[in-house]
């Protein structure tokens, strides 16, 4: 590598940055990322996202790329571009006003951590739309599709996981099998017939 740093100079970076830098929730898992697997460049945070099984607001190249210069304007990361690479590739690690940042994140505990907006919750407010039929189908697809996301997870497992990301991985399929759960007794209270809400005017017409 190079000495060519790429970041603001120190007494610059403290005269911008307040002491309470406030991360969002978009932003945190993107500088943990930066800390945890550094240097690393913005294409490789990128891939960790997209490859990653569990789902989030990171996933797009056109999300990441904005807040890794963002980062870099904040005094969150320095690079230093490749010197043998034709493309200059920056590679970047977090700054001691980045990890102060994270550490912030970690420890702040927001109302919007605690029950988190469920796209599935939301769909099971609107089965009503659905013949029984559908329903009992859709709660069968969508816990097949639960039980593929743990076998990813699990096939995602490494021998020698960094410290904490085996306990990560263990609370994503807790969550998992606690939403299977909750699908079996929405399946159960159908089929029993407890739950006949039909809101289709088709359906009702039908009876199906």
């Amino acid at each position: 590598m190079s000495d060519q740093r790429i970041s603001l100079p120190a007494a610059e970076i403290s005269a911008e940055l307040p002491m309470s830098v406030g991360l969002s929730d978009h932003e945190g898992p993107l500088l943990a990322a930066v800390s945890r697997f550094q240097p690393i460049t913005a294409y490789g945070v990128a891939k960790l996202f997209t490859a990653s099984p569990a789902s989030g607001f990171n996933e797009s190249h056109g999300q990441v790329y904005p807040a890794i210069r963002r980062f870099a304007d904040r005094g969150f990361i320095a690079g230093e571009r490749e010197a043998d690479d034709a493309r200059r590739t920056i590679k970047w690690e977090c700054t001691e006003i980045g990890e102060r940042a994270l550490k912030e994140w970690v420890r702040e505990s927001r109302p919007s951590h605690m029950v988190l907006i469920d796209p599935l919750h939301e769909k099971v407010l609107l089965l009503g739309l659905m013949s029984h039929r559908e329903r009992l189908d859709w709660i069968i697809k969508t816990k097949s599709e639960l039980m593929n996301k743990i076998s990813a997870i699990e096939k995602n497992r490494k021998d020698a996981p960094r410290a904490f990301e085996d306990l990560v991985d263990d609370g994503r399929i807790t969550s998992i099998r606690a939403r299977m759960d909750w699908l079996d007794r929405i399946f159960f209270e159908l089929a029993k017939g407890e739950l006949d809400h039909d809101q289709n005017p088709a359906h009702q017409a039908t009876g199906r």
